[in-house]
C-alpha cells in the first residue's frame, strides 16, 4: 500500500519591486540579508533567477536556434547579420 508523506519543506519569498528596477540582484541580495539578520532556523537562503534568452541589441524574446540572429527583431539585430553573411 503507498503512503504519501511530505518532505522538503521550503519557504519561498518573492520580492516587490517594479520589473523597471535595473538592481534586482541588490535587493534580492538585501532581502536575503534582512532575513538572515532577523529569522531563527534558517538552513540557508540563495537568490536565484531563471535564463531568459533575449536580443543584446533591444531586449526582445530571442526565438531563434542561431546564437547570432534573432530574425532581424531590430535594425540591429539586421545589420549584425548583414556584417556576418557579406
Amino acid at each position: 500500500m503507498k503512503k504519501t508523506t511530505r518532505v522538503n519543506f521550503r519557504v519561498v519569498v518573492y520580492p516587490r519591486f517594479s520589473p523597471t528596477v535595473d538592481n534586482v540582484e541588490r535587493i534580492c541580495e538585501d532581502i536575503k540579508s534582512e532575513i538572515k539578520r532577523h529569522v531563527d532556523y534558517i538552513g540557508s537562503v540563495q537568490v536565484v533567477s531563471d535564463p531568459e534568452n533575449v536580443c543584446a541589441f533591444c531586449g526582445s524574446n530571442w526565438t531563434e536556434d542561431s546564437i547570432l540572429y534573432n530574425g532581424g527583431c531590430c535594425d540591429r539585430d539586421e545589420e549584425n547579420f548583414d556584417k556576418k553573411n557579406t
